[in-house]
């Protein structure tokens, strides 16, 4: 590795600490969001080495479904759920306000009223 090489690894190096310690990082804002953080597919990445505006993506599992999936750091931090769960919740509220129209589950779906 050439000097120049060497000398530009320090200098983001010291930029990233820099930034990290200035802006906090995603475990020390985000502590509950850090806890979704997917340990194995992230390579060698940690939640206390970005901040929570970060534009990058990484893989994230839900602590209520185990659902994984890739998403970006900021996208997360701005309050984006597990699209599997946000789905589930969607297609529960649809049913609900059907049911509410409708008046019966079984008017809706006789498979779910017998369940």
């Amino acid at each position: 590795m050439t000097a120049s090489k060497r000398l530009y690894i320090a200098y983001i190096s010291y930029y990233i600490i820099v930034y990290l310690i200035l802006k906090g990082s995603l475990l020390e804002n985000a502590p509950e969001l850090a806890k979704e953080w997917h340990k194995t597919k992230n390579n060698s990445l940690l939640p206390s080495e970005v901040t929570s505006g970060s534009h990058i993506s990484v893989w994230w599992i839900c602590s209520k479904c185990g659902f994984e999936w890739k998403a970006k750091i900021s996208d997360r931090a701005k309050g984006n759920k597990c699209p599997s769960c946000a789905k589930r919740i969607r297609i529960e509220t649809r049913i609900s306000n059907k049911i509410i129209n409708k008046g019966s589950l079984q008017d809706y779906s006789s498979v779910i009223a017998s369940e």
